[in-house]
């Protein structure tokens, strides 16, 4: 929207719709977004599932995912 900032260090979540200014190192996110958290607590709730394997070829990185504990995994419920 016109006249808005984005904060340095804000993360803005994908769809949102900025329509206040946002402050520095916040994530928002919804519409009309508001904020979530900050990227301080963004990151430490993250950091576990990063699995690093960003430039594995696709063999290699079926046998690392295949290889992980599960507690690293993010688990989606079952939906019937």
């Amino acid at each position: 929207m016109p006249g808005v900032t984005i904060g340095k260090g804000s993360i803005v979540a994908a769809g949102a719709i900025v329509t206040q200014s946002v402050p520095p190192y916040s994530v928002v996110g919804g519409n009309p977004a508001r904020i979530i958290g900050s990227t301080q607590e963004y990151m430490t709730r993250n950091t576990k599932y990063n699995l690093h394997c960003k430039r594995m070829g696709r063999k290699e990185k079926m046998r690392f995912l295949l290889s992980v504990d599960a507690s690293k995994l993010i688990r989606k419920p079952y939906m019937k």
